[in-house]
């Protein structure tokens, strides 16, 4: 058994006399809230010294005799009735009960299998799925864009009709583009529904937050055209975001906003570009440094 602090919290007092009805709280991020709860129904009943006792139902979502008995005799027994403590979890599976399943719709878990288990398990795998899909899709593009497809997407990125001229099949090479994205992205919505187990039709459809405005900033953050930069812009971000959310809490969109102004404004080649500018040799780039020294003497005239 983990000897780890549970993560389990309730609000009922199990030394205090009478009977109180509550829930026991499972910590459930999802998307929609950060700080949310799954309420597992409790009850204590206490009456004088005496023996504790549990009485439990609900490991199966789908065996309704033990959960209807238990909540009858809820209904029915009070503090006087008896002599000790009597704790009673009438739907221990709660996720599955209310979903009238024999396993949690959450993962997919069967209580009666993984009980007590770590709670770290599910954690940590859904931690190394994510990293084996990132470093895939990362690899994927690395060598994608070591072939000709590369140049291609380049000539229709930077004027697409004279590609066309040139002899490119834009269509083609768009759609095959677009496929490659779809692919990746349903791996990631896939992991996504599985890991929250919540999954919202306006939310997932119209993230502008999220999955819009935060993309586009890491992206920025990083440096846009290459591939290093939105992984490093990533990694920034929500290290940011993270700081920002336990130290500035209430004003973490401000100071998010101020990151959103500081990169359009002042930032506008990212991490990734400033680095190229200042070591263009680390990454194979000949300046000639005559013309440099122009370029830099005709801007200085131009701001002077």
């Amino acid at each position: 058994m983990s000897q780890k602090p549970s993560r389990l919290s309730t609000p009922i007092d199990f030394d205090a006399p009478g009977k109180q009805c509550d829930y026991v709280r499972l910590p459930h991020s999802v998307h929609r809230s950060a700080y949310g709860w799954l309420p597992i129904p409790i009850v204590c009943i206490r009456n004088g010294e005496g023996p504790t006792v549990l009485l439990m139902s609900g490991t199966h979502g789908d065996e309704y005799e033990g959960q209807v008995t238990l909540s009858k005799l809820v209904n029915q027994l009070e503090a006087d009735d008896i002599n000790g403590r009597l704790i009673i979890l009438p739907m221990a599976n709660y996720p599955a009960a209310k979903a009238g399943l024999r396993t949690s719709p959450i993962d997919e878990l069967n209580l009666n299998r993984v009980y007590p288990g770590d709670p770290d398990d599910r954690a940590l795998f859904f931690y190394a799925l994510c990293f084996i899909s990132a470093v895939s899709t990362f690899v994927f593009l690395k060598w994608l864009y070591s072939t000709r497809f590369q140049l291609a997407l380049n000539a229709i990125r930077d004027d697409e009709e004279k590609a066309e001229a040139m002899g490119i099949h834009t269509n083609r090479y768009k759609t095959i583009a677009w496929s490659f994205a779809a692919f990746f992205l349903g791996i990631s919505g896939g992991i996504f529904g599985n890991m929250t187990g919540f999954i919202e039709p306006l939310e997932v459809a119209f993230p502008t937050v999220t999955f819009g405005i935060f993309m586009v900033l890491m992206v920025l953050l990083g440096g846009k055209g290459t591939l290093w930069g939105p992984v490093i812009g990533a990694v920034l971000f929500h290290l940011i975001k993270e700081i920002t959310w336990t130290y500035l809490l209430g004003w973490q969109w401000v100071a998010l906003g101020v990151l959103i102004i500081i990169n359009v404004v002042f930032f506008q080649q990212g991490i990734m570009g400033w680095v190229q500018d200042k070591w263009p040799h680390l990454f194979g780039i000949s300046v000639d440094s005559v013309m440099a020294a122009g370029e830099k003497e005709n801007s200085t005239k131009e701001v002077a």
